[in-house]
């Protein structure tokens, strides 16, 4: 390691002396030490024992740590904390804390009450599931329904065609279907409107756009209709969206369809 003389430090654990490269300092001691020494136990550390000695000045080292040994065969884990087994009374790790982790011979005795109390609380939370799944699959419909509607309008929004110059709190976004009688095919497209402008307008807009034969201003030809896709009867060329959106006939991100119709006595009072 010449190329890192400074890297790491030396464990100061008598006899051995190992280089780590990420050191463990004692909070006790404030020694440095490898990760085999870094626990008090494993270092022998002087300022623990005199911490925890008792009022004699003869030494019985590790005898608190002996006291936390793991029970279980085979196990030498040291905890800092008793824990201790509420049915056999012995000490154990974390790891073997549960009576079928360290073979409790007392297991057997209280695995009767153990599965019933199980059993019963099994079934305090199915039944809590009954009532509550109902209500969630409501609750879950609600918000499916909610989601597609906003995954709709982040799709029209990305292709969406309008005034740049309207600005981005006004617009209304739409999905536009319009119906070519010739060819007998529906074409969508994505546009956004000012939700100032009347139905009439934006229905010139889009005739414009699409290159529509739009005679609205003569009484005898056919008009130039926009409807919510799912309804036979056409928006009032007089409302505006926001009206329309108040109302709740209109949806930001709703479908709509363009497309000719004869003239209606009542087209004006729709």
């Amino acid at each position: 390691m010449a190329e890192f003389p400074n890297l790491g430090k030396h464990c100061q654990f008598t006899n051995c002396f190992s280089l780590d490269f990420l050191p463990f300092d004692c909070d006790l001691c404030k020694k440095t030490f490898c990760l085999k020494h870094r626990q008090v136990t494993d270092h022998d550390c002087n300022d623990f024992y005199t911490l925890n000695s008792s009022a004699t000045e003869e030494r019985t080292p590790f005898v608190c740590c002996e006291q936390l040994k793991c029970s279980f065969e085979g196990c030498y884990n040291r905890e800092l904390v008793e824990i201790r087994c509420e049915h056999c009374k012995m000490n154990f790790c974390l790891l073997h804390r549960h009576q079928h982790d360290h073979s409790c011979r007392l297991l057997s005795n209280t695995n009767v009450l153990h599965e019933s109390k199980t059993a019963v609380l099994v079934k305090q939370i199915l039944e809590s599931k009954v009532t509550t799944g109902e209500r969630k699959r409501c609750s879950q419909g609600k918000k499916s329904a909610k989601t597609s509607s906003l995954v709709n309008l982040l799709k029209i929004k990305m292709k969406a065609q309008g005034d740049q110059s309207v600005p981005e709190i006004e617009r209304i976004y739409l999905l536009v279907e319009f119906c070519n009688a010739d060819k007998g095919n529906v074409t969508t497209k994505s546009f956004f409107f000012s939700n100032l402008w009347t139905v009439g307008k934006i229905i010139d807009r889009l005739a414009s756009i699409e290159k529509l034969g739009n005679e609205n201003n003569k009484s005898n030809a056919k008009k130039l209709l926009l409807y919510r896709s799912d309804s036979c009867d056409p928006f009032c060329v007089n409302s505006t969206l926001i009206e329309l959106v108040a109302a709740g006939v209109l949806q930001n991100g709703d479908t709509v369809a363009l497309r000719y119709e004869p003239q209606l006595k009542q087209y004006e009072n729709i």
